[in-house]
């Protein structure tokens, strides 16, 4: 993919399974956008080009304006900044944004999420989808605890069992 360096896209990632490397036919494609500014304008824009591709039911993601990924709430950046994989420029200005106990409180975040709906799950729901969906949170979950005891972030869901 070639982009201009004076467009308005200031970055272009994957997220998900395609950015840890780990797709395979039956992953959706979780794309990130961040444009100087995302107006109305703008997501209705994108959407329509997302409608022209193949494969278009796979795409999903994430698209900003960079302000808007600024004001973001700081432990969600944490993880939104390892689990990108960048396909065009970097994410790197979001580093000095999030600090020690942003880490921290994405853990108690991720533990606590999982305990209610552990608990949620168990009396009312009892389905096993929302398991699928707990253990994806618990692998945030640890890969912040591992970062925040190593400074280490694993990427590959393979690579954090031996971590537990």
């Amino acid at each position: 993919m070639h982009f201009k360096s004076s467009s308005r896209l200031l970055f272009v990632g994957l997220q998900g399974s395609y950015g840890r490397g780990e797709a395979t036919d039956s992953s959706d494609i979780d794309a990130v956008v961040i444009l100087d500014q995302a107006t109305p304008g703008d997501l209705k824009a994108y959407g329509a080009m997302l409608d022209t591709l193949p494969n278009r039911e796979k795409v999903c993601g994430f698209i900003s304006g960079r302000q808007e990924l600024l004001n973001w709430e700081r432990s969600d950046l944490f993880q939104f900044y390892h689990d990108t994989a960048p396909v065009f420029n970097s994410l790197d200005f979001l580093l000095p944004l999030i600090g020690k106990e942003d880490i921290r409180r994405a853990i108690r975040i991720g533990a606590c999420n999982i305990y209610h709906m552990c608990g949620h799950n168990t009396v009312h729901e009892k389905d096993a989808e929302i398991l699928k969906t707990l253990y994806k949170s618990a692998a945030f979950t640890v890969q912040a605890v591992y970062y925040d005891q190593t400074g280490t972030y694993i990427k590959q869901k393979a690579e954090l069992i031996p971590v537990l």
